[in-house]
Protein backbone atom coordinates (compact mmCIF):
# COMPACT_ATOMS: atom_id res chain seq x y z
CA UNK A 1 0.00 0.00 0.00
CA UNK A 2 1.55 3.31 -1.02
CA UNK A 3 1.86 6.25 1.40
CA UNK A 4 -0.88 8.33 -0.25
CA UNK A 5 -3.40 5.51 -0.05
CA UNK A 6 -2.43 4.78 3.56
CA UNK A 7 -2.92 8.43 4.57
CA UNK A 8 -6.28 8.59 2.80
CA UNK A 9 -7.47 5.38 4.48
CA UNK A 10 -6.28 6.57 7.90
CA UNK A 11 -8.02 9.93 7.41
CA UNK A 12 -11.27 8.18 6.52
CA UNK A 13 -11.00 5.88 9.55
CA UNK A 14 -10.43 8.95 11.74
CA UNK A 15 -13.52 10.66 10.29
CA UNK A 16 -15.67 7.57 10.88
CA UNK A 17 -14.32 7.27 14.45
CA UNK A 18 -15.06 10.94 15.19
CA UNK A 19 -18.57 10.53 13.76
CA UNK A 20 -19.18 7.48 15.97
CA UNK A 21 -17.79 9.31 19.01
CA UNK A 22 -20.03 12.31 18.35
CA UNK A 23 -23.00 10.00 17.90
CA UNK A 24 -22.26 8.29 21.23
CA UNK A 25 -21.94 11.67 22.95
CA UNK A 26 -25.25 12.87 21.48
CA UNK A 27 -26.96 9.62 22.47
CA UNK A 28 -26.01 10.14 26.11
CA UNK A 29 -23.21 7.58 26.10
CA UNK A 30 -25.15 4.82 24.34
CA UNK A 31 -23.66 3.49 21.14
CA UNK A 32 -25.12 5.40 18.20
CA UNK A 33 -23.98 2.77 15.68
CA UNK A 34 -25.99 -0.34 16.53
CA UNK A 35 -25.52 -3.84 15.19
CA UNK A 36 -27.76 -4.24 12.17
CA UNK A 37 -30.05 -7.04 11.08
CA UNK A 38 -31.39 -7.37 7.58
CA UNK A 39 -30.12 -6.76 4.07
CA UNK A 40 -28.58 -3.49 2.92
CA UNK A 41 -27.36 -2.44 -0.49
CA UNK A 42 -25.66 0.37 -2.37
CA UNK A 43 -24.67 1.15 -5.95
CA UNK A 44 -21.56 3.31 -6.11
CA UNK A 45 -20.16 5.14 -9.15
CA UNK A 46 -16.47 5.02 -10.09
CA UNK A 47 -16.12 8.57 -8.69
CA UNK A 48 -17.39 7.43 -5.27
CA UNK A 49 -20.92 8.84 -5.48
CA UNK A 50 -23.87 6.91 -4.08
CA UNK A 51 -25.96 6.23 -7.21
CA UNK A 52 -28.65 4.32 -5.31
CA UNK A 53 -29.03 2.50 -2.01
CA UNK A 54 -31.26 1.69 0.91
CA UNK A 55 -32.09 4.12 3.75
CA UNK A 56 -29.05 3.10 5.84
CA UNK A 57 -26.41 4.22 3.34
CA UNK A 58 -24.80 7.36 4.79
CA UNK A 59 -22.09 8.13 2.23
CA UNK A 60 -19.39 6.81 -0.05
CA UNK A 61 -15.89 8.11 -0.63
CA UNK A 62 -13.39 7.50 -3.41
CA UNK A 63 -10.15 7.21 -1.40
CA UNK A 64 -7.67 6.56 -4.20
CA UNK A 65 -7.55 4.64 -7.48
CA UNK A 66 -9.74 1.57 -7.08
CA UNK A 67 -10.34 2.14 -3.36
CA UNK A 68 -13.69 3.19 -1.85
CA UNK A 69 -15.29 3.43 1.58
CA UNK A 70 -19.06 3.05 1.97
CA UNK A 71 -20.52 4.19 5.31
CA UNK A 72 -23.76 2.83 6.78
CA UNK A 73 -25.86 4.00 9.75
CA UNK A 74 -25.53 0.60 11.40
CA UNK A 75 -22.61 -1.63 12.38
CA UNK A 76 -21.90 -4.12 9.60
CA UNK A 77 -18.68 -5.74 10.87
CA UNK A 78 -20.29 -9.13 11.51
CA UNK A 79 -22.30 -9.25 8.31
CA UNK A 80 -21.81 -11.16 5.07
CA UNK A 81 -20.71 -8.76 2.33
CA UNK A 82 -20.71 -9.18 -1.44
CA UNK A 83 -19.50 -6.58 -3.92
CA UNK A 84 -19.57 -6.87 -7.68
CA UNK A 85 -18.30 -4.59 -10.43
CA UNK A 86 -20.99 -3.22 -12.72
CA UNK A 87 -19.10 -4.13 -15.86
CA UNK A 88 -19.10 -6.96 -18.38
CA UNK A 89 -15.83 -8.86 -18.54
CA UNK A 90 -13.10 -9.92 -16.15
CA UNK A 91 -12.64 -7.73 -13.10
CA UNK A 92 -12.02 -7.99 -9.38
CA UNK A 93 -13.85 -6.54 -6.38
CA UNK A 94 -12.86 -7.13 -2.77
CA UNK A 95 -15.01 -5.89 0.16
CA UNK A 96 -13.47 -5.49 3.65
CA UNK A 97 -16.05 -5.32 6.46
CA UNK A 98 -13.37 -5.04 9.15
CA UNK A 99 -12.74 -1.48 8.03
CA UNK A 100 -14.86 0.24 10.69
CA UNK A 101 -18.04 -0.01 12.73
CA UNK A 102 -20.40 1.18 10.03
CA UNK A 103 -18.03 1.22 7.08
CA UNK A 104 -17.02 -1.17 4.32
CA UNK A 105 -13.90 -0.69 2.22
CA UNK A 106 -14.19 -1.92 -1.37
CA UNK A 107 -11.23 -2.35 -3.71
CA UNK A 108 -11.78 -2.69 -7.48
CA UNK A 109 -9.26 -4.20 -9.90
CA UNK A 110 -8.65 -5.01 -13.54
CA UNK A 111 -8.43 -8.66 -14.57
CA UNK A 112 -4.62 -8.23 -14.35
CA UNK A 113 -4.90 -7.21 -10.69
CA UNK A 114 -4.14 -3.49 -11.07
CA UNK A 115 -6.25 -1.05 -9.08
CA UNK A 116 -8.84 0.63 -11.31
CA UNK A 117 -11.84 2.86 -10.64
CA UNK A 118 -15.07 0.95 -11.33
CA UNK A 119 -18.78 1.28 -10.65
CA UNK A 120 -19.82 -1.41 -8.18
CA UNK A 121 -22.77 -2.74 -6.21
CA UNK A 122 -22.57 -3.80 -2.59
CA UNK A 123 -24.93 -6.11 -0.70
CA UNK A 124 -24.66 -6.66 3.06
CA UNK A 125 -26.64 -9.41 4.79
CA UNK A 126 -26.70 -9.30 8.59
Amino acid sequence: MNATRMLAVLATVALVAVGVWLGVAQAGGKAAVKAEKGVHWASITSSGTVYAGDKDVVSAQHVTTGDYVVVFKKAVGKCATVATANIVGPTGVAPNVNYGLGAVEVATYTNAGAAQDRNFSLIIDC
